[in-house]
């Protein structure tokens, strides 16, 4: 049985280079007289309880200043922004925040807000910034596993004994190489973004004039909305029970109630049982969350199949409808879930055109346009950090 004292990240970074470059890098630092070294995170962190509160006591807004930090793996952990609330309950930035469910470690650059369950550690060294993050990002997260086993009171000793290697000149940890490393790795993954825009033709974001008609009507206020009940637009079913241990091996998509990878926990041998187009809404678990199903599959009961009527379902107008669906589930949750009965009985509020008639040409429209500015920014950073990168060299 392994003790926490066996925790180690040998193997995590080290000797794990993924391109000539990286390599290089490593070559250079180790002809140069560095090392990996082991260090335990509890010589390097401490850990500290966030003071707690329910998102119920804050006003998220578009101009909010303060993350609120959650459970939750995406968005580095962030649910939303908040307005300011008060001193006691700020929490210090340039920091680790990790939850307590799925024990992954983000790191906040600004002081942040957070709810239940989660924790802050604090680097017991000055120099820390967002790259040497991401760095020790990347090592402890591969302890996630080992984290969620342990009882949460149980959480702090069990991180301070995890091992690390890390880069080290004469018995000191090099940040300089934690920084360069992280560098040329965000380097790496710019120039496959260049190459991956290029083969998909995603570099070509110019708007049609319909396109950039929609952004504008939706600027200027000119949209006309109707209220609109879900049970009226929707045919809605329920999924059905499968446990674990009734499932077979096979290629059927299975939908769960998770909050990632588009509802997929797994693949089963049993026929789907639901058709795509669909969409899925959990109301149990990660409650609201939606995804567009393109392929055939089986939904757990813990998850709502949802049908259009009256019109031709497609990714680009799930775009649309699953930001509202998922706005609509805001006051429902793991407690007060959001069961096919409320769903059928719930509003959502869409674009009509001059008849009042639902206008999913609009939504269609307006997501393609939003997909193509997204992208012509993603476009326009990679450019920027390239040439920055080029002004750097050329120095």
């Amino acid at each position: 049985m392994e003790s926490q004292s066996d925790y180690s990240t040998r193997g995590c970074l080290l000797g794990k280079t993924v391109s000539p470059r990286l390599q290089q890098l490593e070559d250079d630092f180790m002809d140069n007289g560095g090392c990996f070294k082991e260090f335990r995170v509890g010589d390097l962190f401490y850990v500290k309880g966030n003071p707690q509160l329910n998102k119920e006591s804050f006003t998220f807004s578009e101009n909010g200043e303060y993350p609120y930090f959650t459970r939750t793996v995406f968005n580095n952990g962030i649910y939303d922004y908040a307005n300011y609330l008060d001193q006691d309950h700020l929490i210090k930035g340039n920091s680790l925040a990790v939850g307590m469910m799925a024990c992954k470690f983000f790191y906040m650059e600004h002081d942040f807000y957070a709810g239940q369950f989660t924790k802050t550690c604090y680097p017991r060294f000055q120099k820390f910034n967002e790259k040497i993050a991401t760095y020790f990002i990347s090592l402890l997260n591969c302890y996630s596993d080992k984290l969620k086993g342990v009882l949460v009171r149980d959480f702090e000793s069990t991180f301070y004994s995890i091992v690390v290697d890390l880069p080290s000149y004469h018995d000191e940890i090099s940040f300089d190489y934690m920084e360069s490393y992280i560098r040329e790795l965000e380097q790496e993954r710019i120039r496959e973004l260049d190459a991956y825009l290029k083969a998909t033709g995603l570099n070509d974001y110019e708007l049609t004039p319909e396109e950039k008609n929609s952004i504008e009507i939706m600027q200027n206020g000119g949209i006309k909305y109707n209220k609109f009940r879900i049970g009226d637009l929707f045919d809605i079913r329920k999924g059905k029970r499968l446990t674990k241990a009734d499932q077979t091996s096979g290629s059927t998509p299975f939908i769960g109630s998770t909050d990632s990878n588009n509802g997929l926990t797994g693949y089963i041998g049993q026929s789907p049982i639901f058709n795509s187009p669909a969409i899925t809404v959990n109301y149990n678990g990660s409650v609201g969350k939606s995804y567009y199903q393109e392929q055939d599959f089986w939904a757990s009961d813990d998850v709502n199949v949802l049908y259009l009527k009256g019109s031709s379902l497609s990714e680009l107008l799930y775009g649309y409808l699953g930001t509202v669906l998922e706005k609509s589930s805001k006051k429902y949750s793991y407690t007060f879930k959001w069961n096919l009965e409320r769903m059928k009985e719930s509003f959502i509020i869409l674009p009509v055109d001059q008849n009042d008639n639902i206008d999913y040409k609009f939504m269609t429209l307006f997501i393609k346009a939003i997909q193509k500015l997204c992208i012509k920014s993603v476009v326009d950073w990679k450019d920027r950090i390239i040439q920055t990168t080029k002004n750097v060299v050329n120095c």
